[in-house]
């Protein structure tokens, strides 16, 4: 991207002209899960896309249909705009620091991805001639969920004198939207409601209420600064913007570096709950605010520090992947959830693209990365299914089905797509979900969680595939009217990829039951009795997953996507303009589903996903045909045909399908990511290196590995956490070495090969 200096940790930002400057917001994004705030300017500028938000707080208006149906999703949830806290002015004899306008010398900011830290630096020439040299830094803690800390240094070059600095909360304005771009935030009749805001001693405070989800926010920062003259409050009109702001005079002496430390906090909760915690939560702030920056700069150091020795990727041979693969991990860090409530979005704490709704993208493309890296964040997010398990077993009843059926996209736990085809007709979420769960317990052992949350959500979701499923006799348990993930082939009849997951999961939910049969009597015993399950279900459930079908086109000598896509008309590749794609931004549905067109990984996610369902030649045959009718029009298609590629031979298709999804946000490959970057594509660069060069596959609960490194780089390290082990992968291109560096010994399997992996200190 323009005016970006990227190495391996660093990405420093030419601030001298604002080229770029929406796009280097998103990059310059900073979170810790719980909230998260665009990487603008504390100052701001006209070409701002300002945004801070927080996770999960978001509110809902119906969803006017020109013509409904039953059963249709009935509300929207949007994350909203929540104040922004970071904002602080500096004035000179009344004149204002305006990046646009002002005379700056030697303006730049870098992102420090080792801490998450974002230090910048310019000089000012005022006017009259003054001149100071202004430095910030700015963290958002990861320890401290609710806090963002600003260090402001000030340094007058040829004058002393006095400075102002207004620090406030400023009201986060509504930004602008593409009506015609499904893939952004549609526009809420209204935004963000600030009731309430007052200064209490030297702590500032905003309160702001949602319209209709009955949450309620705090927004409260404290500016702690040396050399104070005197100091105000300043509010402004609530009919305008309704901002609140500390008015400070300093003084300052020439040479001398005099400092504003700013802490910001944010917490939400239900708005009945808030008010009568308020007190306790500003105490739990004032607390918070005795430490001073370096304290918390250094908190930020240590768990950095501990996240990258689980989690860093070492590439040998290419920094600007090197770069770019670390750039990745690190916004996965700060915007997964952590606290077992709330989820990861597509676009994560770094835009309002999607809604802040959460997807599929998270079991399939995001848990991977953390059950193998951290799998106590994993389980968080296994929590949240959890969470809203109750919301997916009314879903399922409003279908007139059993058991349970999870939304499609959500906030809150209730179906929030308002176009089924698209939406709640993605069944394939139920087993997605299972799918991480059934790869967190082979790589934790975690039992109690098996036990108290992972057996509901299977056995609930596996009630819902038995009731929706139907024997045909001749074929055996068909699927039909559902969608798969190729979301240009709407509601079909037995999608493959459906079709295979469900069985795998019916087959881990019949095998778990046996587990514990054969090992716990009385935990079988227990656990059937509680959940009302009967021999009889047991039966269903392995007749099924034996039974199911699966579509094969034996003319052709391809597993067929669907029972119809084979018998498509090939879309005109040909004949489309470049300009065209993405086909949902130009042509209608109809147009799009009558072919054989895909938009994204489909078929070929299966064999990432199953690797055992399919042999090397259908694995083979089946990517060689449907490649060439993919669009790749969803960032979460690339990474996937990358790691089939490559194992497939495929060296120079794997390693350009790689570059593409690795370089996505940092490199602007799609011209928007401006409204936020693609959480999918990051976590699937981390697969195309661990699934794809490293060839790793958890099958039946062994990992196997069969490395392939493409000749760009010398060699990749990376480490693997596997039942309480550390497995360090250190591959070059004529060999690989595997070191236990913690845990008991363990066996894996390396190119069919049985190998013991024996900690030697």
């Amino acid at each position: 991207m323009n005016n970006l200096n990227i190495n391996n940790w660093i990405i420093k930002h030419n601030l001298e002209t604002l080229d770029y400057y929406s796009e280097s917001e998103t990059i310059f994004a900073q979170a810790n899960g719980y909230f998260g705030t665009r990487g603008t300017l504390e100052e701001g500028c006209s070409q701002e896309i300002e945004g801070t938000f927080v996770n999960a707080f978001y509110d809902t208006e119906e969803i006017v249909y020109g013509e409904a149906a039953y059963g249709y999703a009935k509300n929207r949830q949007t994350q909203l705009l929540v104040p922004n806290s970071k904002t602080i002015y500096i004035s000179i004899d009344g004149e204002v620091l305006d990046v646009e306008k002002s005379i700056i010398e030697n303006h730049s900011r870098e992102l420090d991805l080792k801490t998450g830290i974002i230090n910048r630096s310019l000089k000012w020439r005022t006017n009259t001639g003054k001149e100071v040299l202004i430095n910030t830094e700015r963290l958002i803690s990861m320890e401290y969920e609710n806090l963002m800390a600003i260090n402001l240094s000030l340094k007058p070059l040829n004058f002393s004198g006095e400075i102002n600095i207004k620090s406030g909360i400023k009201r986060d304005k509504l930004n602008d939207i593409d009506e015609n771009d499904p893939r952004v935030s549609g526009e809420l009749k209204y935004s963000l409601n600030i009731y309430d805001k007052y200064c209490e001693k030297d702590l500032i405070i905003a309160k702001s209420k949602t319209n209709n989800s009955n949450l309620g926010l705090i927004t409260s920062i404290i500016n702690k600064v040396d050399n104070v003259i005197d100091r105000e409050i300043e509010k402004s009109d609530e009919s305008t913007d309704n901002n609140i702001y500390e008015s400070i005079n300093i003084k300052v002496v020439e040479n001398e570096v005099c400092n504003l430390t700013k802490y910001c906090y944010y917490y939400f909760d239900k708005q009945d709950r808030l008010e009568n915690e308020i007190d306790h939560k500003i105490k739990d702030f004032r607390e918070l605010c005795k430490n001073n920056y370096g304290y918390y700069k250094e908190s930020q150091e240590k768990y950095y520090n501990k996240f990258w020795e689980n989690s860093d990727i070492v590439i040998d041979g290419d920094n600007e992947i090197q770069a770019a693969i670390r750039f990745n991990i690190f916004h996965l860090i700060q915007s997964v959830g952590k606290n077992g409530k709330t989820n990861i979005a597509a676009k994560g704490l770094t835009g309002d693209g999607y809604e802040g709704h959460y997807f599929w993208d998270t079991e399939t493309y995001v848990i991977p990365h953390f059950i193998y890296t951290n799998p106590d964040i994993a389980k968080k997010l296994l929590e949240y299914r959890y969470s809203i398990l109750s919301k997916a077993k009314d879903r399922a009843k409003e279908m007139s089905y059993k058991g349970a059926l999870y939304p499609w996209r959500t906030i809150c736990g209730e179906e929030s797509s308002a176009y089924y085809p698209a939406g709640t007709a993605q069944i394939h979420i139920n087993a997605d979900i299972m799918y991480s769960i059934k790869k967190y317990y082979e790589v934790t052992e975690d039992l109690e969680f098996m036990i108290s949350k992972g057996f509901e959500m299977l056995l609930e979701t596996s009630r819902f595939y038995a009731d929706y499923s139907d024997y045909i006799e001749g074929r055996g348990y068909c699927i039909n009217g559902v969608t798969g993930p190729d979301e240009y082939c709407a509601l079909v009849n037995n999608n493959t990829y459906t079709n295979m997951m469900v069985r795998y999961q019916l087959k881990f939910l019949v095998d778990f039951i046996e587990s514990l049969k054969a090992n716990d009597k009385k935990l079988y015993n227990d656990i059937l009795s509680k959940f009302n399950v009967k021999i009889k279900e047991i039966k269903l459930f392995e007749d099924i997953y034996k039974n199911m079908y699966i579509h094969y086109d034996e003319e052709k000598g391809l597993i067929g996507q669907d029972d119809a896509f084979l018998n498509k008309k090939v879309w005109d590749f040909k004949n489309t303009p470049k300009e065209n794609y993405p086909l949902l931004l130009n042509y209608h549905p109809m147009v799009i589903y009558k072919h054989q067109v895909i938009k994204q990984a489909d078929l070929i996610l299966s064999m990432l996903l199953i690797p055992e369902n399919f042999t090397y030649e259908e694995k083979k045959a089946n990517f060689d045909y449907y490649e060439k009718v993919t669009t790749h029009d969803s960032s979460l298609s690339e990474c996937i045909h990358g790691i089939i590629a490559n194992e497939l031979g495929y060296e120079d298709m794997s390693y350009k399908f790689f570059e593409n999804t690795v370089k996505t946000d940092l490199y602007d490959l799609h011209n928007n990511v401006k409204n936020g970057v693609h959480i999918a594509s990051m976590a699937g660069s981390w697969q195309c290196i661990v699934f794809g060069f490293g060839g790793m596959r958890q099958i039946d609960g062994v990992l196997h590995f069969n490395p392939r490194l493409c000749d760009k780089f010398n060699k990749i390290e990376f480490k693997i956490r596997f039942k309480g082990r550390v497995i360090k992968v250190s591959i070059e291109r004529d060999k690989t070495d595997y070191q236990l560096v913690s845990g008991k010994n363990i066996t894996i399997v390396n190119n069919g090969e049985v190998i013991e992996l024996v900690k030697l200190f």
